[in-house]
């Protein structure tokens, strides 16, 4: 699939039960764009991205609930991604395996979903909206710390320290 000319898949309040949505081999340029806000999926439905490349602006997935499973493989996403307020079912929700627009960092907003079940990897920077107070954004960044340290993951435990203290000069323990 390629999309390009301001093409859109928008799944906003649509719901996936017991079946899956699957991109393979896809590419979204110019103001083409990709939307799930408030998406729901059932445990037995499955959202995957596989070899897919985003060019658009923005992926959007504010209120999704994503109870099945949700993959992203070999997936360039954009500069920008809504990820906030999405419930997570049983399975984790892995960005393991995106990549970044060449020579950028995602940039994602991750207020109000719950991020221990949120992989994620250095290729990620946070994003706040306006309205968060500074004590709401220390709190993401000290789930995002505790996370890591707890999994012992040095490598992405230092990494968003070296994030947080950009923001905040932010102590953790």
């Amino acid at each position: 699939i390629e999309c390009s000319n301001s093409a859109k898949i928008i799944l906003n309040g649509c719901c996936l039960n017991n079946s899956d949505l699957i991109l393979k081999n896809s590419v979204f340029r110019d103001k083409a764009s990709i939307e799930m806000s408030k998406l729901t999926m059932s445990e037995n439905a499955t959202l995957e991205f596989d070899s897919v490349i985003i060019n658009s602006d923005t992926l959007t997935f504010k209120g999704a609930k994503l109870f099945g499973r949700t993959t992203f493989n070999r997936t360039i996403f954009p500069e920008y991604v809504d990820f906030r307020f999405v419930k997570i079912g049983l399975v984790d929700v892995y960005f393991t395996w995106v990549k970044a627009p060449e020579g950028k960092k995602i940039i994602i907003a991750l207020w109000g979903s719950d991020i221990a079940k949120i992989r994620l990897n250095n290729k990620f920077e946070l994003w706040f909206p306006d309205d968060l107070s500074t004590d709401e954004q220390k709190l993401v960044y000290s789930r995002i710390l505790s996370k890591y340290r707890n999994e012992n993951n040095d490598y992405l435990y230092e990494y968003f320290v070296k994030e947080s203290k950009k923001s905040f000069n932010l102590k953790h323990k």
